[in-house]
């Protein structure tokens, strides 16, 4: 066999081998983004056209209002379209849109995703995305197709398109806090500057009267976006009042302004809390005022708080996708 013939039949093999991660990352840039990448997905994929703002209202440069619960399709197609953020809702570490790509990109054909990720993955970055191929790809045609199951939990990923609007013209320093408020008929969201001390004496005042106006109330803190889904559902059916508090950009502040600030914040919640230390998340769970129990990544640090503190590494469970 000539060199030449040879030598294109090897480069021939490796584009072939190589084009399933090709497609995979050129995929976002080969199709219309924003707007006509909107149209895209929606049109060719699910077929219904999704607009941002039917679901939410800005009230004021800081405040927000989600006026109703978002599908998984919804979900998805609205934080691919860059009006929501992964990273508050997706059940993985590392969420990353490249696996819906790879879902898209091999036709929906489950067989072929999973080969695909066994082949090109490390065996700990598969474990991420396990579950999505799990029942035939079960969970990733929910988050593509969805329509019907509503969840505020699937509402949150508009908090990353929100923290975007607010930090535009948010100058340094800043420790940026996000209030979430579960209301019935809304999910309430307010930004802060817990620098600013005027801001920060907000957020206490807001937390304070969340909690005091509700018999029970569960708070979650969360720095680091861990999935707490089914904690999130259940408290939902119990009647609970759920607030979160989510606390991670902060630029040009000490550490030790950090740690001031927190315990001020942990204080508004119940006056136990304001030495507790933990991660990546805790969740506090108060009945007329009084803590009945905290759940934490850690309860090594969870002290003098009179309640028995429940250690949850990973509050995700991938069957309560159903």
């Amino acid at each position: 066999m000539p060199r030449k013939v040879y030598a294109l039949l090897v480069v021939v093999g490796i584009v072939v081998a190589l084009a399933p991660l090709a497609v995979l990352y050129l995929l976002p840039t080969i199709t219309p983004q924003k707007g006509d990448g909107r149209r895209f997905y929606e049109e060719n994929i699910i077929g219904v056209r999704f607009y941002p703002e039917d679901y939410f209202v800005r009230v004021s440069e800081r405040e927000f209002v989600v006026t109703k619960p978002l599908s998984w399709a919804e979900h998805t197609f609205l934080t691919w379209n860059g009006y929501g953020d992964f990273k508050f809702t997706f059940p993985a570490y590392e969420p990353s849109e490249s696996v819906f790509m790879t879902y898209l990109q091999y036709g929906f054909n489950c067989s072929a995703v999973r080969e695909f990720y066994k082949r090109w993955l490390t065996d700990l970055y598969y474990e991420f995305y396990d579950f999505l191929l799990e029942d035939d790809c079960y969970r990733l045609r929910k988050f593509t197709f969805d329509l019907e199951s509503r969840s505020w939990y699937a509402s949150l990923t508009l908090l990353g398109y929100f923290k975007r609007l607010y930090m535009e013209k948010l100058r340094e320093p800043y420790y940026v806090w996000i209030l979430v408020r579960f209301d019935p008929d809304a999910m309430r969201v307010k930004i802060y500057n817990a620098v600013n001390q005027e801001e920060l004496d907000e957020l206490r005042s807001d937390v304070k009267k969340a909690v005091r106006e509700h018999p029970r109330v569960a708070v979650a803190i969360i720095t680091h976006y861990p999935i707490w889904y089914g904690f999130f559902e259940e408290a939902r059916r119990n009647g609970t009042y759920i607030v979160a508090l989510y606390a991670r950009d902060a630029k040009d502040v000490d550490w030790s302004v950090c740690q001031r600030i927190m315990s001020e914040i942990f204080s508004a919640i119940h006056g136990k809390l304001k030495d507790i230390q933990f991660f990546y998340a805790v969740w506090v769970l108060l009945d007329r005022g009084r803590i009945v129990a905290v759940y934490s990544d850690s309860c090594s640090g969870v002290r003098g708080v009179d309640a028995p503190c429940i250690e949850v590494p990973e509050l995700f469970d991938p069957t309560s996708f159903r």
